[in-house]
C-alpha cells in the first residue's frame, strides 16, 4: 500500500495491476542490499540492484521522485555498461549531453500516461552474488563540459573505473572462499549421511546445494572445477578495498560468525537447542503461513520452556484459518515436551544448582540492604517483639548445617537468621544454640530494643536468658509444650489398665491452650493454677479447689461424662506426669499472645528452596535462605480468594496426624515474586559499579573450613605405610590343631537318622 500512495503522488487516478512495478531510482542508496548494476561476466546478462529485505519480504518504500527515467531498463543498462569498458573516444560521447536529457524528459511523460510504472525488480536468483561495479543512484554531469576539462572528466571516469575495479577483484575473491567453504559444507553433509544411513527428520528442510552453486556460476558448473586462484600481486592498479562499507560488512560478520549446526539423527536428546525471545520469534507469524494474508491473530501460551503459538487468520477465503505451532516436540510415546524433560533430567544426572559467580553475590548484597531497611524501620517501632526457632537441614544428630532464623511478631517480616556449620558449633544439637547466640548478638548489636522473646524449650536458650538477657521477658510456645503434653499422656494411655485416659487428651490440650492465652499478662503461677485445675476437672470436682489463685472451674453446666477415679492408677500417673518439674516450669513461661508459628510455616517454605534431602554447600544454602525469607515476607499475608456472591473461598483436608479429622483452609491468591525483578536490578546496579567482587570476597570470608578439619588428621607418610604394610600381606593355610581328630568330628558332624526327620518335617 505504501508503493500505491507514492506513486498516486503524482497520479492519482493510477491504479495497480498485476505487472505494476516502481523504477529502482525512486529509491535511496539506503534501501538497496546490492547497490550497484553489472553485467555477469559468465552470462552476458544484467544483475540488477537488489532491495532490503526480512524474513517476511521487502521493506524499501520508495521515497524519491526522479525528474527523469530512462525509458525502459535494457537503455539504463546498455549506458552504465558503457561507463565500464575502457573507452578510446572523447568525454563528451561518454557523457550524456542537455540535447539527450531534454529528450528523455519528454519520453518519461509519455511514460506517465500509461497505466504501469517501469522498475528493474530484483531478482532472487542472484542473492549471492558479491560482484559490485556501478552505483545507480549516481548520477553523471547533464550539461556538455568544455573543450578545456575533457582531461579532468577522464581522469575522473579512469578514478571511477579503477574503483571499480578494484571492487570487482575483492568480490572474486570473496566469491571463490565462498565457493570453497560450500564445497566443505556439502561434502561434509554428504559423510555424516552416508556414516548414519538414517532419514533425515521431516521437519529439517535440506539444504540443495547444488542448485545454490549452478546460481552463483550463472549456469556454467565446470567453471568451478577449472578455475585457478586468481593473482592480482602483478596488476598495479590493484588496491585493498578500505571504504567504511567495507568494515561495517566485517563487523556484520563477526557478529553473526559461528559454527555450523546439523541434525545428525532422531535423537531429541542430542538435537540442538537455542533460547529464542518471543519479540524474535513473533517476526515468523507476521503473516498466515496457509494464504499469506498479513497480520493474523496471534496468541501465545507458556507450558515450562516450551512455547504453544496459535495463529488465527482474518482471510475469510483462507482454507486453514487456525494454526498452532509448538517450539518443542513431545518426548516418543508421551505428551510431555522434550525440553521441559529434558532439563529437569540434565540438572539432576548432572548434580547442577545455581550460579554462583554472579547470583550469590548480587543475593548477599540485595539481603544486606534489604535488612538495612527492615531495621530502620524497626527502631522507629520502640520495642519489639521476637520469636525464635532453629531448623537443620537433616534429622536426627548427623545434621551438617543448623540455621536459627527470627521472626518480628511486632511488624510481621523474618529479620534476621543464622547459619551455622556442624564443625563451628562442636556438634549437631550445639549449632541451634550457637545460631540463636549469633542473632541475639547482631539485633542487639544493631541498636533494637527486644522487649520479649518466644522461643522452644531448648535448655541451653533458657540459661543463657536467665543469666544474660535478664530485662527481655522470655516466653516458651505453646504448641510445644502442648506436643510434649501429648506426648505424655498417649504414652501412658497405651499401658495397661489406663486406656480410659485417651478421651481426656485433648481436652487436656484445649485447657492448656486456654490457660495461656486467657492470662494476657503472662503471670506464670496464674497460668499453672488455671491448668492444675484439670486434674480436679476429671474427677467430676469443679469447685473449692486446692491453688486459691483457681478455686473453681470457669464452665457452666456441662453433660455428664466418663469421669476418672480419685485413687485410681490411670489418674495417679496423669497427675505425676503433668506435675513434672520440667514441665510445670515450662506452663509458667507459656507465651500468651505471640507464637513461633510463623517460624513453622517458615521453615515449611525453606524445604521449597532448600530440601532436606539434596546437599547444598554453605554459600548455596545461605543464599537459599535469604530467598525463602524475601518469598516468605512478600506472601505472609496474601489476600483470600471470593467467589462470585462476595464470599471467602475455602477447601477442606484431612491430614494424617488427625486421624480423619478435617481441616478447613483459607484460599489465597497466587503468591508475589516482586523480589526478582529487585534482585535483577541489584544485579545490573552491582555490576554497574564493580560490586560483586567484594561480596563474592565477603561470602568467600564467610564460609567455614570443611568438615574433615573438625577432625585430627592421620599424617600422609603414615597412611603411605599402613597401606603398603597391608598390600603385602599374604593369605597362608592354617591347618588344625589336631589333625587325627579331623575325620571323626567330620563323621560326627553327619546324622542320617536327624536328616530324615528334618525331611519328614518339611513334607508334613
Amino acid at each position: 500500500m505504501k508503493w500505491v500512495d507514492f506513486v498516486k503522488q503524482k497520479r492519482a487516478k493510477w491504479e495497480p495491476t498485476r505487472n505494476s512495478s516502481i523504477c529502482s531510482k525512486h529509491f535511496t542508496e539506503e534501501d538497496y542490499i546490492r547497490r550497484f548494476t553489472f553485467v555477469d561476466e559468465l552470462t552476458n546478462k544484467p544483475i540488477v540492484p537488489r532491495l532490503k529485505r526480512d524474513e517476511i519480504g521487502v521493506t524499501a518504500v520508495p521515497s524519491v521522485h526522479a525528474e527523469a527515467t530512462l525509458k525502459n531498463a535494457k537503455r539504463r543498462i546498455q549506458s552504465l555498461t558503457s561507463m565500464e569498458t575502457p573507452s578510446s573516444s572523447t568525454c563528451s560521447s561518454e557523457i550524456f549531453t542537455q540535447s539527450d536529457t531534454v529528450e528523455q524528459d519528454e519520453k518519461e511523460q509519455e511514460m506517465q500516461s500509461k497505466d504501469e510504472v517501469f522498475s528493474s525488480t530484483p531478482s532472487d536468483n542472484n542473492l549471492d552474488t558479491f560482484v559490485e561495479l556501478h552505483h545507480p543512484n549516481e548520477e553523471q554531469s547533464t550539461a556538455t563540459p568544455p573543450v578545456g576539462s575533457e582531461c579532468s572528466d577522464c581522469e575522473r571516469l579512469a578514478k571511477r573505473n579503477r574503483v571499480l575495479k578494484n571492487q570487482l577483484i575483492t568480490a572474486k575473491v570473496k566469491l571463490r572462499s565462498s565457493r570453497l567453504e560450500v564445497k566443505k559444507l556439502k561434502k561434509h553433509a554428504k559423510e555424516n549421511r552416508a556414516a548414519l544411513e538414517v532419514d533425515p527428520p521431516a521437519n529439517i528442510v535440506e539444504e540443495n546445494w547444488d542448485d545454490k552453486e549452478d546460481e552463483n556460476d550463472g549456469g556454467d558448473s565446470q567453471h568451478e572445477t577449472t578455475e585457478e586462484e586468481p593473482d592480482f600481486s602483478s596488476d598495479g592498479t590493484y588496491e585493498p578495498d578500505t571504504e567504511n562499507d567495507t568494515a561495517s560488512e566485517q563487523e556484520e560478520d563477526a557478529n553473526f560468525s559461528g559454527n555450523r549446526v546439523f541434525i545428525k539423527d532422531n535423537n531429541l536428546r542430542t538435537q540442538p537447542k537455542f533460547l529464542v525471545f518471543l519479540t524474535q520469534l513473533l517476526v515468523l507469524f507476521k503473516f498466515c503461513h496457509s494464504c499469506k494474508a498479513d497480520n493474523p491473530l496471534v496468541a501465545t501460551k507458556q507450558v515450562g520452556t516450551m512455547a504453544v503459538i496459535t495463529s488465527t487468520c482474518t482471510n475469510t477465503k483462507c482454507k486453514r484459518k487456525d494454526t498452532v505451532w509448538k517450539s518443542q516436540p513431545n518426548m516418543p510415546g508421551t505428551k510431555i515436551p522434550a525440553g521441559n524433560f529434558l532439563l529437569c533430567m540434565s540438572i539432576l544426572l548432572s548434580g547442577s544448582s545455581a550460579s554462583k559467580e554472579k547470583l550469590f553475590p548480587t543475593i548477599h548484597l540485595f539481603w544486606k540492604s534489604y535488612q538495612e531497611k527492615m531495621m530502620v524501620k524497626l527502631k522507629e517501632l520502640g520495642p519489639v517483639v521476637i520469636s525464635g526457632d532453629g531448623r537443620h537441614d537433616s534429622m536426627g544428630h548427623s545434621a551438617k548445617f543448623g540455621a536459627y532464623t527470627i521472626f518480628c511478631c511486632t511488624l510481621p517480616l523474618i529479620i534476621h537468621f543464622s547459619l551455622v556449620q556442624r564443625n563451628v558449633a562442636g556438634s549437631s544439637p550445639a549449632m541451634e544454640f550457637l545460631g540463636f547466640k549469633n542473632c541475639m548478638a547482631y539485633l542487639l548489636g544493631c541498636g533494637l530494643l527486644i522487649s520479649t522473646l518466644i522461643t522452644d524449650r531448648h535448655a541451653s536458650i533458657r540459661k543463657y536468658m536467665r543469666e544474660q538477657q535478664k530485662n527481655i521477658k522470655h516466653y516458651f510456645d505453646l504448641w510445644h509444650i502442648k506436643k510434649k503434653i501429648h506426648k505424655v499422656l498417649t504414652s501412658i494411655s497405651k499401658e495397661r489398665g489406663c486406656a480410659s485416659l485417651i478421651n481426656w487428651i485433648r481436652p487436656c490440650e484445649n485447657h492448656f491452650f486456654w490457660s495461656a492465652t486467657s492470662t494476657l499478662s503472662g503471670n506464670g503461677n496464674v497460668i499453672y493454677a488455671k491448668f492444675k485445675s484439670f486434674l480436679s476437672h476429671v474427677i467430676n470436682k469443679h469447685d473449692n479447689l486446692d491453688d486459691p489463685l483457681y478455686d473453681r472451674c470457669n464452665h457452666g453446666e456441662i453433660k455428664d461424662r466418663t469421669w476418672l477415679e480419685k485413687d485410681s492408677p490411670v489418674y495417679e500417673k496423669m497427675c505425676s506426669a503433668l506435675n513434672n518439674a520440667s514441665l510445670v516450669s515450662g506452663i509458667k513461661q507459656a507465651s500468651p499472645e505471640a507464637q513461633t508459628s510463623c517460624l513453622e510455616g517458615f521453615h515449611s517454605t525453606l524445604n521449597q528452596f532448600a530440601p532436606k534431602m539434596i546437599a547444598f554447600s554453605y554459600i548455596g544454602m545461605y543464599c537459599r535462605h535469604i530467598i525463602a525469607a524475601l518469598y516468605f515476607n512478600l506472601n505472609l499475608f496474601r489476600e483470600l480468594k471470593k467467589n462470585a456472591d462476595g464470599t471467602e473461598q475455602v477447601k477442606v483436608v484431612w491430614p494424617k496426624f488427625k486421624n480423619g479429622e478435617a481441616t478447613v483452609r483459607d484460599v489465597k491468591v497466587k503468591p508475589n515474586f516482586e523480589y526478582v525483578e529487585d534482585i535483577y536490578q541489584m544485579y545490573i546496579e552491582s555490576q554497574a559499579k564493580g560490586q560483586l567482587g567484594v561480596a563474592m570476597q565477603e561470602l568467600s570470608d564467610m564460609n567455614p573450613l570443611p568438615m574433615n578439619r573438625m577432625l585430627e588428621r592421620q599424617s600422609k607418610e603414615e597412611a603411605i605405610a599402613k597401606r603398603t604394610e597391608r598390600k603385602g600381606k599374604t593369605v597362608k593355610d592354617v591347618p588344625p590343631t589336631t589333625a587325627g581328630n579331623l575325620n571323626k568330628i567330620q563323621k560326627e558332624s553327619f546324622n542320617p537318622v536327624m536328616v530324615s526327620h528334618i525331611a519328614l518335617t518339611v513334607l508334613f
